[in-house]
């Protein structure tokens, strides 16, 4: 029993430090020369459930199939040597940090008390508050704080689906989760309101029957659904991949990353350039060769003067792993899907699978404009679907007890 309150209170330190500094303030404690909040977050939590399953003698096969796919990458961007070793070895560690996290929550015994989870709770309510606020108060502010109003948005994210899991998921609670939502329609940011469409539609109108087959009503309400994110995120789409790549020789940063990925994972198929040298942090920091390789060095963000822009985005990235890796990441998001499928067949908790969706769309949504899911906000989001899918499995192996 004492082992079990101290996993509790670990799992809520965990948590609460992610939240805080680790979403909350990262900015603004980036901005004063700390940016490794989440990287000794992610440590703790391997290092954490390391020990447990050493004790347990007991370690997830998953985890243990990404570790040989890992390491196999990271030996083969030695062995290609597109980048230096400096970048594949910062890379490596930036690109596992997500699903690392993941599958470490997701195999450990993560609960939280009533009290903690109304303590989250309102936490979450509190700086809500307090982001209303920031938003309201002017873009200038957002970008003193946040760094960026897309930083703002998905930390909005974080607070209301933070929130909606530490709840007792009422439908008192599913209007709280978008009344916070709402507060990062002050972003501006067309991929936000995309996201924010999707979460009104399928907490709102999406519906399941009791086997899990799917109604005409809810054929309808997809339809509608895709129409209205495909409706608020065309003027972006429309700016950067149609005007963007109007002209050939002076590409926007974007079209341009999404273009060239592309000719990558042709060029060096079927595993890709390797770690560190394309479309990530590492790729920027240690200038890879092959932005000079694929004529990109001249471009508007993309430049060793300027390359701000080369971290933009996450679906580029994948080039570095070529066609396997895509096929592995597919593989990866359709696994999380037969998982909350699977623990809704056997406990009817469409909240937990609401939500499991929703994130799965958030991630879809975020990564076509943003490396959110190997930052500090995604690495977050991950630990949520995380606890939400070992939820719905506990809950799973207790409903086949009964």
């Amino acid at each position: 029993m004492k082992i079990k309150k101290l996993f509790s209170l670990i799992i809520y330190y965990i948590f609460l430090w992610g939240l805080l500094p680790g979403v909350i303030l990262y900015d603004f404690i980036a901005k004063n020369g700390f940016t490794y909040t989440d990287e000794l977050l992610a440590f703790f939590i391997v290092i954490f459930y390391i020990i447990r399953a050493v004790s347990q003698k007991k370690i997830s096969k998953e985890l243990i199939l990404f570790s040989v796919i890992a390491c196999f990458y990271l030996f083969y961007s030695f062995y290609i040597h597109v980048n230096v070793k400096n970048a594949i070895l910062l890379d490596f560690f930036i690109q596992v940090k997500p699903f690392l996290t993941f599958y470490c929550i997701y195999n450990l015994p993560v609960f939280l008390t009533v009290r903690q989870r109304s303590s989250i709770k309102y936490i979450c309510i509190l700086f809500a508050g307090i982001f209303l606020l920031l938003g309201l108060s002017g873009e200038s502010n957002l970008f003193y704080f946040m760094g960026h109003p897309s930083r703002f948005a998905t930390a909005v994210t974080v607070l209301g689906l933070m929130y909606f899991y530490c709840s007792k998921r009422r439908k008192k609670d599913i209007w709280i989760m978008l009344g916070i939502l709402s507060i990062g329609l002050l972003s501006f940011k067309s991929k936000f309101y995309a996201f924010y469409a999707a979460c009104i539609c399928i907490f709102l109108f999406f519906n399941l029957k009791e086997k899990g087959t799917f109604s005409p009503r809810l054929i309808v309400i997809s339809f509608v659904s895709a129409v209205l994110i495909g409706y608020v995120s065309w003027s972006k789409f429309s700016y950067y991949f149609i005007e963007g790549m109007k002209n050939e020789d002076n590409m926007f940063a974007r079209p341009a990353l999404y273009v060239n990925s592309y000719y990558i994972l042709n060029d060096y198929f079927p595993f890709g350039s390797g770690f560190g040298s394309y479309a990530t942090f590492a790729s920027a920091q240690y200038y890879s060769p092959i932005y000079y390789q694929y004529h990109m060095n001249k471009l508007h963000g993309l430049s060793p003067a300027y390359s701000s822009f080369i971290a933009d985005t996450y679906y580029p990235v994948m080039a570095q792993f070529g066609y396997v890796g895509v096929f592995l990441l597919i593989l990866f998001w359709y696994g999380i899907y037969k998982k909350a499928k699977r623990n809704y067949s056997q406990t009817l908790d469409i909240q937990l699978y609401k939500t499991s969706l929703l994130i799965i769309l958030f991630f879809i949504i975020e990564s076509t404009s943003d490396s959110t899911f190997t930052h500090n906000r995604g690495m977050y989001v991950m630990m949520i679907l995380a606890m939400l899918l070992a939820e719905g499995k506990e809950k799973a192996s207790l409903a086949m007890k009964q």
